[in-house]
Order: structure tokens, then C-alpha cells, then sequence
């Protein structure tokens, strides 16, 4: 089993994340192995898991999480980013920065597009979809 660890921030400072938990659930819901949530919240608001099943944690900084990937835009990628398409998908976190940008250390993934950038939850959906193709839990 995996896990997304994500960003929540106000609505003014990214549109999607501020609309609450519920997308991120549904995004995690496309890989079919996804078995745990990690927010870490920057809003004063109180989240609650929108699954009961979901093991569901609410932090208030980024965790030190163990075989994790970091998933950056397009303006954040160097040469040490990996495409979606050539990622195998062998870790246990999947980790989305906030709206402003992030550089983290350690592995950092990439979804090849034309010109954008998507929003995290978007691009959640998209890689937790990859991953149930490449890892054939389906």
C-alpha cells in the first residue's frame, strides 16, 4: 500500500486546495492502493477524512517520509526529475507541494505537458491513474 502526503492552503492562495479533502480522496482512489492521507494544513480549518477507511492524518509541517517521490511543475523540474511516463512506481509516498512552488530534496517526479501547469490535486489524479496502469493492480 501507498500513501499522498499534500498541501491544504486557503482558497486565496491556491483555488483548488482550499475547496477541501474530498478531490484528494477521489484522486487517491484511482491508483487502488492508495491507503493513506497526510495533509499538512496551513488554513486554521479543521479537516476531516472524507473516508472512513482512509487512514486520514492532518499535520502541520511536511514529514520525513520514508521512499517517497516529491511531484513538482514544470518550473521546478532539473535534471534530476524523473518523467511520469518512465516511473515505475516503486515507492510508498507520493508527495505535492504547495501552490507557491517547492524544491524539495530527493526523488522528484514530472508530468511531461505541452505548456500549464496543473493544480496538485489534478496532477494527483493523473499520476495515481499512471500508477494503476504500470503496477497492474487492477
Amino acid at each position: 500500500m501507498a500513501g499522498l502526503c499534500f498541501f491544504y492552503e486557503a482558497e486565496g492562495i491556491d483555488v483548488w486546495s482550499g475547496r477541501g479533502v474530498y478531490a484528494w480522496n477521489i484522486a487517491a482512489k484511482a491508483a487502488g492502493d492508495i491507503d493513506t492521507i497526510i495533509v499538512v494544513n496551513r488554513t486554521t480549518e479543521r479537516l476531516a477524512s472524507p473516508d472512513a477507511r482512509m487512514n486520514f492524518q492532518v499535520v502541520g509541517l511536511m514529514p520525513d517520509l520514508p521512499n517517497a517521490v516529491y511531484c513538482v511543475g514544470p518550473g521546478e523540474k532539473g535534471s534530476d526529475y524523473t518523467s511520469l511516463w518512465n516511473f515505475d512506481h516503486n515507492v510508498d509516498w507520493y508527495c505535492f507541494g504547495p501552490a507557491t512552488g517547492w524544491f524539495p530534496s530527493g526523488p522528484k517526479l514530472h508530468i511531461p505537458m505541452a505548456s500549464g501547469a496543473f493544480h496538485s490535486v489534478h496532477a494527483a489524479s493523473v499520476i495515481m491513474a499512471h500508477r494503476y496502469f504500470v503496477k497492474g493492480v487492477h
